[in-house]
């Protein structure tokens, strides 16, 4: 399986795969870096010293700015990189000239799997603590590192994770074309349910219909609900003072940890599909 996984990972580069998202997260840093010098500029520099704790709310609130789009970057990255990880390579001939040596159809799904969980895991890395530091730079009442950032690095990980698991599972159900479409689909679902969740939040008993579809889209893929919780608990508990930055970006009503429990077996659970489907797939 260890073959499966080195391969994978090259495999990201040979597809410039890698190459173009390293490119593409430069440009969005180098736009971001711009945005926040717009904004630090635009404020008064009497207020900066009579306000700090004012000036860290900025500071915290461009950082959930700057974190919509690493969430966004972490899911197309997840859904692109996996999309034609099985059907892709049956329609190409590949798996079947593989699959008769000595390596099991199970090795072949987890170790690709495996191999693009390392690459997710250094980008989530260098993304979530790169826009971090970019945000210090211009706020610096913002820490870069803490551990309530380690727990949301946690959380955008396992985002990262579930959405590649979906996705390597729907190849295995579906070719790459429609596969990205099912799969991208269900991830702008799962994110309008949690936007329009978050703006009826404060009147629940008039729309409880939208809170249901939160929780329903979270089950069939938690990637929303993870992001909600890796912004409840990014900023600690100063962040939580400005109240959660009610919103469709926002997380004023975060998921709870039992989210989290799920996603973990969510993820053992499509994986073991995805295992199952191979086996008694005609390649």
């Amino acid at each position: 399986m260890w073959t499966i996984v080195r391969l994978t990972v090259l495999e990201t580069w040979r597809k410039r795969l890698l190459p173009a998202t390293v490119l593409m997260t430069a440009a969005f840093f180098a736009l971001f870096w711009f945005l926040l010098r717009a904004m630090h500029d635009s404020i008064p520099p009497s207020y900066v010293q009579s306000s700090t704790t004012a000036l860290f709310g900025m500071g915290i609130g461009s950082q959930y700015l700057g974190l919509f789009f690493v969430y966004f970057l972490i899911a197309f990255f997840s859904i692109f990189s996996m999309v034609g990880a099985v059907s892709g390579e049956v329609e190409q001939g590949l798996l079947a000239a593989i699959i008769p040596r000595p390596i099991r159809r199970y090795e072949v799904i987890l170790g690709k799997w495996a191999g693009f969980a390392f690459v997710q895991a250094v980008f989530v890395t260098i993304v979530l603590f790169g826009l971090m530091a970019e945000v210090h730079q211009w706020f610096s009442t913002v820490p870069i590192v803490t551990t309530y950032s380690v727990q949301a690095w946690m959380l955008f990980v396992l985002e990262a994770w579930v959405i590649s698991a979906a996705t390597l599972c729907g190849s295995t159900f579906f070719p790459a074309v429609a596969n990205g479409v099912v799969v991208a689909i269900l991830f702008g679902a799962a994110f309008l349910a949690g936007s329009a969740e978050q703006i009826v939040a404060m009147a629940p008993q008039h729309v409880a219909g939208f809170l249901y579809a939160g929780v329903v889209t979270n089950l069939i893929l938690p990637s929303d609900g993870l992001y909600r919780r890796a912004l409840h608990v990014i900023g600690g508990p100063l962040a939580a003072a400005f109240g959660g930055f009610a919103g469709p970006f926002g997380a004023a009503q975060p998921p709870s940890s039992a989210l989290v429990v799920y996603a973990v077996f969510y993820l053992a659970a499509v994986l073991a599909l995805a295992v199952w489907r191979f086996e008694r797939r005609d390649l």
